[in-house]
């Protein structure tokens, strides 16, 4: 199923091209799997945009975000924080994750 949702994060040309090298450097790394182009360009996008949390359903996605938080830190990148609804409902009920 091909979702057709295209990134409007981040605008400008020199903020594309920070994103697309993160996203190439989570995917090298394993981090991200390299199949996973999309996955990894939305998180990159997201720490070059400043947005400090993501919230979604994909089980693409990485989700050790200590792990994460640790390689955004090594090159000196916003982390983003990648957590499953039913995480943050678990989180607001009882307050652990």
């Amino acid at each position: 199923m091909e979702w057709k949702i295209q990134a409007s994060l981040p605008a400008r040309p020199a903020e594309r091209a920070a994103a697309e090298q993160l996203a190439a450097w989570l995917r090298e790394r394993g981090w991200i799997p390299s199949s996973q182009y999309r996955d990894s360009l939305i998180i990159a996008e997201a720490s070059i945009a400043r947005v400090p949390l993501l919230v979604t359903t994909d089980p693409h996605f990485f989700s050790d975000n200590g792990k994460l938080a640790l390689s955004f830190s090594l090159i000196d990148a916003r982390p983003v924080a990648v957590y499953r609804p039913s995480q943050l409902v678990r989180f607001w009920l009882t307050g652990r994750i």
